[in-house]
């Protein structure tokens, strides 16, 4: 039996010892707990995953993920509703989704280092075959860290940040996905724009065609402006052959996308354009994603080189263990309860080593870091100014594609009198279709650069209600 006193001290040894901590000895951790707090907000995180401990996995055959691996997009309601359904059940942006979430639980288990932990053990059988002495001994352990120079909390800090890193990485996959599902929607819509305009031009030029055909057979005219408007003809022909290609490409991409074709629904740009930064004071670099990714290993590099240093301190741990024969055991009861000083008194320079190493890592981590925020406005900048050089090209080709109208009018006039040939009012039709097809493709371009500065910001996932 136990005597009284030792139960009543390792009593109260199990009801005060979890309210110690180890000391606060990292300035940067605390810093890295703010930061994730901020990260980690209840608003933006994803929810935690939930183990059981008696459940287990079964895993899926291949056939049943082909099978439910297409995508499937919300078609029938808003503009909004289809981008933002085709983005969340994205298999990359719900595989960032996990991995955050398994840097999450990841923390908690470093944390439960710093708790009281108990294991036990009931040894039984033979202990000596020649005095035949069969029995059983049980053995109970307990421990707690009372001090280690704050490794722990380093290594939390690290998780924190690496956590950060993991919802900065799920932040650009949801911006990059977000792209990707407007920039298949406006080339959807750019090419559509195209196929249809090209079909119009050759619907008013049917009956041209058919009266150079009409000419060329019975050989009449000028052999050289035959042949001139007959190479027209062919090359808005050849136009519509690569239109009509361009087209069906860009539905197997929005398709891939969406999972059909969205008929009933309009492409809204103005949400994209309306939460454009108005100024470069609006450019707000620390927000973007990829340079909190960057922050965030920055920090994780720091919390490991401060976890180095902590090597070279005591470690100050409480222990506690009871042994209790059973049966015939020959083992000795056995009850120890008290604090243990550890401390390495050689390393053979490896502490020095890994202190090199990291710092090395930390300096290379903010260096990376400034780069990536040189790169993200570099980016930002580049993409708003052709947003602004396009939109100046715009209004010219709108102003081009406006003379060319004026132009076939007086052409086509002058063609009744004999005073224009064929081949001019043709010529006139392909440049027509040249200007509005250029103005198509310069909108086009223009949101596609407005898309490129809002997801290098991390906005755009935001107008889409995705976080």
């Amino acid at each position: 039996m136990i005597n009284f006193a030792f139960k009543k001290l390792v009593f109260l040894t199990i009801l005060v010892l979890p309210a110690c901590e180890a000391p606060k000895t990292n300035t940067f951790t605390s810093q890295a707990k703010d930061l994730f707090g901020i990260f980690g907000s209840n608003k933006n995180k994803p929810s935690s995953v939930n183990g059981s401990k008696s459940s287990t996995m079964t895993k899926l055959e291949l056939n049943s993920i082909v099978e439910t691996s297409a995508a499937s997009a919300i078609l029938d309601g808003s503009f909004l509703e289809a981008v933002k359904s085709s983005v969340a059940d994205d298999p990359d942006v719900l595989s960032a989704k996990a991995k955050y979430q398994a840097k999450l639980a990841s923390i908690a288990l470093v944390k439960s280092k710093k708790e009281f932990k108990f294991d036990g053990a009931l040894l039984g059988g033979i202990e000596d075959l020649t005095d035949e002495t069969v029995g059983a001994v049980a053995i109970i352990n307990g421990n707690k860290v009372i001090h280690d120079g704050g490794k722990i909390d380093s290594y939390i800090s690290r998780d924190e940040f690496l956590a950060s890193a993991a919802l900065a990485e799920y932040k650009i996959i949801l911006n990059e996905k977000t792209y990707e599902a407007l920039s298949a929607w406006v080339n959807l819509k750019r090419y559509s724009t195209l196929n249809e305009m090209v079909q119009s031009r050759l619907a008013v030029l049917a009956p041209l065609i058919q009266q150079l055909e009409q000419v060329a057979d019975a050989g009449l005219g000028d052999a050289s402006q035959v042949a001139a408007a007959e190479r027209t003809v062919n090359m808005i022909k050849v136009t519509e052959k690569e239109v009509t290609q361009q087209l069906a490409q860009a539905e197997v991409a929005f398709k891939n996308i969406y999972g059909a074709v969205a008929s009933g629904i309009a492409f809204d740009g103005g949400m994209i354009t309306t939460a454009l930064p108005s100024s470069d004071e609006q450019i707000v670099l620390t927000s973007a994603p990829t340079v909190l990714l960057n922050y965030a290993r920055y920090g994780a590099a720091v919390a490991n080189y401060n976890s180095v240093m902590a090597k070279d301190s005591f470690d100050v741990g409480f222990e506690a263990k009871i042994q209790r024969p059973l049966g015939g055991s020959n083992f000795d009861s056995d009850e120890s309860i008290g604090f243990v000083v550890r401390r390495i008194i050689h390393d053979g320079g490896s502490l020095k080593a890994e202190k090199l190493v990291y710092a090395a890592q930390v300096s290379a981590a903010l260096d990376a870091l400034k780069s990536s925020i040189r790169a993200t406005d570099k980016k930002v900048k580049e993409a708003k100014e052709a947003s602004t050089s396009i939109r100046d090209a715009i209004k010219i080709a709108n102003t081009n594609a406006k003379n060319v109208k004026d132009e076939i009018g007086y052409l086509r006039q002058q063609l009744i009198i004999g005073q224009s040939s064929l081949d001019s009012v043709l010529s006139a039709e392909a440049r027509l279709y040249e200007a509005e097809a250029k103005s198509i493709n310069l909108a086009s371009d223009q949101y596609l650069s407005e898309l490129i500065v809002l997801g290098v910001l991390g906005k755009l996932a935001l107008i889409f209600e995705l976080n």
